[in-house]
């Protein structure tokens, strides 16, 4: 998981591949190209946050979990939103334990209240 938090040419690539299949509306703007987004931008902390859960499910729950309907991954998916604004705006005020964990990966000069 140290790598997704530390690792901004994958993010980047990860992103670009995603971003290179999603259509928006056409009065949406186009997404930014890979080379702009950084780790200030919403986009990369949501690409960053989101694979970080998703290993994270993966490893607790196992694959086949995956593919089946849960209400906690509904919870992780809300989770991974407030993680992700945390991380673009350097605070984080949880006492959700995999929410600071996440945040101190992503966020060590970070602003952690719990």
């Amino acid at each position: 998981m140290t790598s997704i938090a530390t690792d901004t040419n994958r993010i980047r690539s990860i992103y670009s591949a995603i971003a290179g299949n999603v259509v928006l509306r056409p009065d949406f703007a186009p997404a930014p190209r890979a080379e702009e987004v950084e780790e200030g931008w919403l986009w990369f902390r949501v690409v960053q946050v989101d694979l970080l859960a998703a290993v994270e499910f993966g490893r607790k729950r196992g694959v086949r979990c995956i593919a089946e309907p849960c209400e906690e991954l509904e919870h992780n998916v809300m989770d991974c939103e407030y993680v992700a604004a945390a991380a673009v705006s350097g605070a984080l005020a949880s006492r959700d334990k995999p929410m600071q964990t996440f945040f101190r990966l992503l966020r060590t000069d970070g602003l952690l209240i719990s």
